[in-house]
């Protein structure tokens, strides 16, 4: 996993900055909505792109693409899923953005994702932090065999 384009970062550091916009009085449907809006950047150790997103099939007649975000990525997935846009060939859809960016019906919605969004960006830093870590569990010495 390839570091992100901050230069500032520390040997062996792992961070993510985090930064959180919402709008008010988002027009949805007849009604109004919250926009959640968070942006991943200044990633020491891991790339931006920590939001996973997955590609819905094209609509029938008006042929739109959707893409709907469904959370932070695991480590596994920080190192299997593309950037920007799902592979051709891959199932299901999906992919990697440094944006999350969805609509709420309440602003206690929006701040309980807020949450949950700072909360796994927290276990996808300590999982590779756990993951770079090696400890020595035993060394032998090999030698020839020698016939009896």
């Amino acid at each position: 996993m390839s570091n992100s384009s901050s230069s500032s970062c520390a040997a062996g550091e792992i961070s993510i900055k985090l930064t959180r916009h919402l709008t008010r009085d988002y027009p949805i449907n007849d009604g109004f909505g919250f926009r959640l809006r968070v942006v991943a950047s200044d990633g020491c150790g891991l790339e931006n792109e920590i939001f996973r997103y997955y590609q819905q099939p094209a609509e029938e007649f008006s042929g739109d693409v959707k893409s709907v975000g469904s959370g932070v990525c695991t480590w596994p997935e920080m190192e299997d899923l593309p950037v920007g846009a799902p592979a051709d060939e891959a199932i299901p859809q999906a992919f990697r953005l440094a944006e999350w960016d969805q609509i709420y019906g309440s602003a206690a919605l929006a701040d309980e994702v807020w949450d949950i969004l700072q909360d796994h960006t927290q276990k996808l830093l300590n999982a590779i932090d756990r993951g770079q870590t090696l400890e020595v569990q035993e060394s032998v010495t090999i030698t020839p065999e020698t016939d009896a």
